[in-house]
């Protein structure tokens, strides 16, 4: 991966007790190429139903902070990310919405084609008819290209559960961003994404209801304060490196430096000695 052609990035990813930190730069191929204002932080964040305890529950998935200039995701940060936004829905809402009455079949969108991505009005109907779903319908709503406006939808019925694979029947998963260099710094809604069994719950509509009743709270983000003044000092003067090999290995609460480049060297003196005893019996 070319990292001009990216970003740099700090991540904490949880899985139930255990943390995972990354330091390196952004795959080309996440949706968040397309993100240019730095810095930022990126929050992910699940609204479960417990099923036993018949209550939702909300959990942060990961973190991310965004930078664009040499050493902007130093390790030292990794404190100051900040562990939820607070992103929360009515129970009332969720319940009707997402959970629904228990009944075994629900309408949902399928759209076979991929996602339906656009600026305004985008979504053919004709391209995500409505059919009888008995499993969860998965409902997608992406802010794809801020740059062009450009939103994707995508909506389908779940596949029946196996042995090794078991859905999530009730979820929200919300994608909230703050750019940091904003005076307001208010969340905004990056991704959405909607595992529900509720009649009609892949409608497109349910994306605007949704922002509309969320509730955030981004929290204290003036350690960042540093950051963000060095983004304007050195954004007119400092390029990425290009070095590659100073990508990070992601391991379970800590992180460790890749010896990419140290083994390089080595081995193109490995090969001179080669070439120079070679040399010596000609």
């Amino acid at each position: 991966m070319n990292s001009n052609e990216t970003y740099c990035l700090l991540m904490r990813e949880n899985y139930g007790q255990s943390t995972w930190i990354t330091l390196g730069h952004l795959d080309q191929d996440s949706t968040r190429v397309h993100i240019r204002d730095f810095p930022y932080l990126l929050v992910e964040e699940s609204i479960i139903y417990d099923e036993q305890l018949q209550r939702w529950n909300t959990i942060t998935n990961f973190v991310v902070y965004g930078c664009d200039w040499d050493y902007c995701n130093h390790p030292s940060l990794i404190p100051y990310l900040p562990n939820t936004f607070k992103m929360r829905l009515p129970d009332s809402w969720l319940n009707t919405n997402v959970l629904g009455t228990g009944q075994p079949v629900r309408d949902c969108h399928e759209c076979p084609e991929g996602p339906q991505c656009g600026t305004t009005d985008f979504l053919d109907p004709g391209r995500c008819p409505i059919k009888s779903c008995n499993t969860t319908c998965l409902v997608f709503d992406t802010f794809n290209d801020p740059s062009v406006d450009e939103q994707c939808y995508q909506s389908f019925c779940a596949p029946p559960d196996t042995e090794d694979y078991q859905i999530d029947t009730h979820r929200v998963e919300i994608e909230g961003i703050v750019y940091l260099h904003k005076p307001s710094r208010e969340v905004e809604i990056w991704e959405i994404d909607l595992y529900c069994r509720a009649d009609d719950c892949s409608r497109p509509e349910i994306f605007t209801e949704l922002k509309t009743i969320l509730t955030v709270d981004p929290g204290d983000l003036s350690p960042f304060d540093q950051t963000t003044s060095t983004s304007a000092s050195t954004s007119t003067s400092t390029k990425p490196s290009t070095n590659p090999s100073s990508m990070t290995s992601t391991v379970p609460g800590a992180t460790t430096t890749s010896k990419a480049s140290v083994l390089t060297y080595f081995n193109i003196y490995l090969v001179l000695l080669v070439s120079i005893f070679l040399f010596s019996f000609h």
